[in-house]
């Protein structure tokens, strides 16, 4: 990537911060201050020997289309928005105490999700705009090492 791309991405990511939802202290509200996360849960399992924070979702218990057809992408964005800052604030611990880079894993736990067009539709509509969003603002969470090459 050139550096004119990194620089634009770095000033968009900052002008991000800076915005009204006052990210930088989202990580201190207590998570439950928005609906969403009452149907939405995700468990912190623990650290790794290296340095991973492991996070799983429990996908097939969690209502994608219920969700997606009550609250609006700006909702879901600002709502996952406090687990992303709050993973950050415990990686910045991990890295604190231990003098070494963390990131963070993510487990998602299909078992029990069901096929159907809509699930589809959601995972190339509003749930890959999450995904990139979070990759975009996220990168340093992101750890190419562990790869899952077999889910059943």
């Amino acid at each position: 990537m050139s550096i004119d791309k990194i620089a634009h991405r770095l000033r968009h990511h900052l002008l991000f911060r800076a915005c009204a939802w006052e990210v930088d202290l989202i990580h201190k509200t207590d998570r439950d201050t928005h609906p969403l996360h009452k149907y939405w849960p995700i468990t912190v399992a623990g650290v790794t020997e290296s340095n991973s924070l492991v996070l799983v979702e429990q996908s097939g218990f969690i209502d994608y289309e219920g969700i997606h057809d009550h609250f609006c992408l700006t909702d879901i964005v600002k709502a996952k928005l406090h687990d992303a800052e709050s993973v950050l604030a415990r990686i910045m611990e991990i890295e604190k105490e231990t003098g070494k880079q963390a990131y963070a894993i993510l487990v998602i736990d299909s078992e029990g999700v069901p096929y159907s067009k809509k699930l589809v539709d959601l995972m190339l509509g509003p749930m890959n705009c999450r995904s990139e969003f979070m990759l975009q603002h996220y990168v340093e969470l992101v750890d190419n090492r562990h790869k899952i090459t077999d889910c059943f």
